[in-house]
């Protein structure tokens, strides 16, 4: 994909609005330039042949099992929720932005 992701999300959750400020403003293994993956960009990590997570544990140590927001939003009218990857199972979610879930930033 060309992307370059955290191999460890942050320790602890996070809103939707303060984990894009983290992602924007940290530098994270040395480096900075950091942004919240889409859905899409989300979709290409997860390993349908694992379970609680559903990541490889050789490339993304640490992984917790739990929610991690991504940057998409969803797209209905007056709607302040956005979009959610449940590492559990790999499953696509909506949430209110105001929910505190994990952080993996990409870049």
């Amino acid at each position: 994909t060309g992307l370059t992701w955290m191999r460890r999300p942050l320790p602890d959750p996070l809103t939707l609005e303060a984990g894009t400020e983290v992602c924007r403003t940290a530098t994270i293994e040395g480096k900075s330039g950091w942004r919240l993956p889409s859905q899409k960009e989300v979709q290409t990590t997860v390993d349908e042949t694992r379970h609680a997570p559903a990541v490889d544990p050789a490339v993304f140590p640490d992984t917790p099992v739990g929610r991690f927001w991504t940057s998409s939003p969803v797209n209905k009218p007056n709607v302040t929720e956005s979009v959610y990857w449940d590492s559990q199972d790999g499953a696509i979610e909506e949430a209110a932005s105001t929910n505190a879930y994990f952080i993996r930033c990409v870049r």
